[in-house]
C-alpha cells in the first residue's frame, strides 16, 4: 500500500477505460484485493488518499469457486425515483425497463415505469405499484449484473419478491412474470385497510408463546376467533405477525414491557393471512395462464413458501405465496446446507433483507458474505458499482474482458507488487557471478552475450 502514492499523480491522468482497464485486464488478481467505487476524479483521488493512510477496505478472496445466491427482497423497498439514475446512465438496465413497461401497458393504463421515476412516495406505497415497481428494478439490475458475468447459482425470493426470483432463474419468461406481478399486485390492493404487520425479534416458538401469555388467539381451528396470525418466519430472531392494529397493541405493549425488539411495518395489508381469502378464487382464474406453461429453470429455484427447492410454478403455486405464511428461514437453510454459497447477494430497490441473511448464515462453518445492491435515496449508479467492487472482494469472477476489451496500456504507471527486500546468500546454491553482482545478475540476458 505504501507504494501507491508516487504512482498516484500519474495514474489521474489517464481515461476511465485506462485506469479501470489495466488493474482488471493486466494484472494478475491476487486473493488480497480492494476496490473503489467513483464517481468522478476527485472522488477517487480521495478514495486513494484514504486507502493509503487507512490500508481499508481490503478482503482476501478465498480460492476456487465462489457460489452466488440471489436474494429478491419483497414489499417496502420501493423508493420514489428509485433506479433514474442506473436507468439514464445504463443501457442495458434502459432497455430492460422500457421491455417491462411495454408488457406492462398491456395490462394497465398507465406506465409503470413513469409511476417508479415521476410519482410521490404515498402512490408507491400503495401494493398496486410498490410490488410491480420492485419487480422491474429487480429484473433490470438482474439484467446489468449480466453484463459483468455475474448469475446466480441459485435464487430465493421473499413474499413477492419470489416473482422477480422466477424470471431471474429463467422459470418464467419477462411478459409472464409481469403479467403475474400485475394481477398479483391489484388484486391485493382490493384488500387494503384489513390490517398491519408487526416484525419481532423472536423465533416462532417465542412468539407462540408470548402469544399464549398474552391469551391472544392465533390457532386456526380452536375455539375462538382468530385475532392474529403468524404471517413470516424469517430468521432465527425476526417473525412476522399480522391482525388489525388493535389486536397488534396489547402484543406490542407487552413487547416494550419486556424490552424485546418490535416494528408496526408500514402498510395497511394483513398480507399471508386470511384477509387473502376473500381473492383467492380471482387470483386462481388470473393466474391460470400459469398453469400450462413449462418451468425449464436454468439455476435452482429455493421457495419461501416450502422452504424447499421448486419446480413447478402453476396458479396453484402463487396462490400459496400469496396466502401461506412465509418461509424464509427454512429457505435460507436449504440453501446453506444444498448449495454452500459464498456470497449471498440481496437484489432491491433497497437493502432490507441484509440483518435477516446474517441471522440465517451465522451458524455457517464459514459464513456468506452478504452483499446489497442499492439503497433508499442514493445514487443507484455509485451504489451498484460499490455491489460490484464487494463481489471482486468476495472472490466473484467479474467479466473484465467484456467490460474493457482494449484498455490503454499503463501497466508500466501501475505500483508493483510488494517484494520482500531481505537478502539472503546460500553458498550451496548462488553461483558467482550472483553473489559478486555482475552485469547480467539482474538480467536482461535478452542480446547478451554470456560468457561459458
Amino acid at each position: 500500500m505504501f507504494q501507491l502514492r508516487p504512482y498516484q499523480q500519474a495514474l489521474l491522468k489517464q481515461t476511465q477505460d485506462a485506469l479501470a482497464g489495466n488493474p482488471s485486464r493486466r494484472r494478475t488478481h491476487l486473493a488480497a484485493r480492494t476496490s473503489f467505487a467513483a464517481r468522478s476524479l476527485p472522488e477517487l483521488t480521495k478514495a486513494l488518499d484514504t486507502f493509503v493512510e487507512e490500508e481499508a477496505p481490503i478482503a482476501t478472496a478465498e480460492e476456487g469457486e465462489c457460489r452466488l445466491v440471489m436474494v429478491f427482497a419483497g414489499q417496502g423497498t420501493q423508493w420514489a425515483g428509485c433506479g433514474r439514475d442506473l436507468y439514464e446512465a445504463h443501457p442495458v438496465f434502459r432497455r430492460a425497463v422500457d421491455a417491462i413497461d411495454e408488457r406492462w401497458r398491456d395490462h394497465a393504463q398507465t406506465s409503470l415505469r413513469e409511476a417508479c421515476f415521476l410519482a410521490p412516495q404515498e402512490a408507491l406505497d400503495e401494493v398496486r405499484l410498490a410490488q410491480p415497481v420492485i419487480f422491474m428494478i429487480q429484473c433490470a439490475v438482474a439484467e446489468l449484473l449480466k453484463t459483468w458475468g455475474v448469475y446466480p447459482d441459485c435464487v430465493v425470493g421473499h413474499s413477492s419478491g419470489e416473482v422477480a426470483a422466477a424470471y431471474a432463474c429463467g422459470a418464467l419468461s419477462l411478459a409472464d412474470a409481469t403479467r403475474l406481478v400485475y394481477h398479483r399486485a391489484t388484486l391485493q390492493q382490493r384488500v387494503a385497510g384489513s390490517g398491519r404487520m408487526l416484525a419481532i425479534g423472536l423465533d416462532r416458538a417465542g412468539v407462540e408463546e408470548l402469544l399464549d401469555g398474552l391469551d391472544v388467539p392465533f390457532r386456526q381451528g380452536g375455539d375462538r376467533p382468530v385475532q392474529v396470525e403468524i404471517a413470516c418466519e424469517n430468521a432465527p430472531a425476526n417473525t412476522v405477525i399480522c391482525g388489525r392494529e388493535g389486536d397488534l397493541r396489547p402484543v406490542m405493549e407487552e413487547l416494550d414491557r419486556r424490552s424485546l425488539q418490535n416494528r408496526l411495518i408500514p402498510g395497511n395489508i394483513a398480507f399471508h393471512s386470511r384477509a387473502m381469502d376473500a381473492i383467492e378464487d380471482d387470483a386462481l382464474e388470473a393466474l391460470s395462464f400459469l398453469d400450462d406453461l413449462s418451468f425449464d429453470a436454468e439455476v435452482p429455484f429455493v421457495s419461501s413458501v416450502t422452504g424447499a427447492e421448486t419446480e413447478r410454478l402453476d396458479s396453484a403455486y402463487w396462490w400459496s405465496n400469496i396466502r401461506q405464511p412465509v418461509r424464509f428461514a427454512a429457505a435460507m437453510e436449504t440453501i446453506k446446507r444444498e448449495h454452500r454459497p459464498g456470497v449471498v447477494l440481496e437484489v432491491a430497490p433497497h437493502s432490507a433483507l441484509q440483518p435477516i441473511v446474517a441471522q440465517c448464515v451465522e451458524d455457517a462453518a464459514s459464513p456468506p458474505v452478504s452483499v446489497p445492491t442499492l439503497m433508499r435515496d442514493a445514487d443507484t449508479r455509485l451504489a451498484f458499482h460499490e455491489a460490484l467492487g464487494a463481489l471482486f472482494r468476495a472472490g466473484v469472477s467479474l467479466d473484465f474482458a467484456a467490460r474493457y476489451p482494449l484498455p490503454p496500456p499503463i501497466v508500466h504507471l501501475l505500483p508493483g507488487h510488494p517484494r520482500d527486500e531481505q537478502k539472503t546468500v546460500d553458498a550451496a546454491l548462488d553461483d558467482e557471478s550472483f553473489l559478486q553482482q555482475s552485469e547480467y545478475a539482474h538480467g536482461p540476458l535478452v542480446g547478451h552475450k554470456i560468457p561459458s
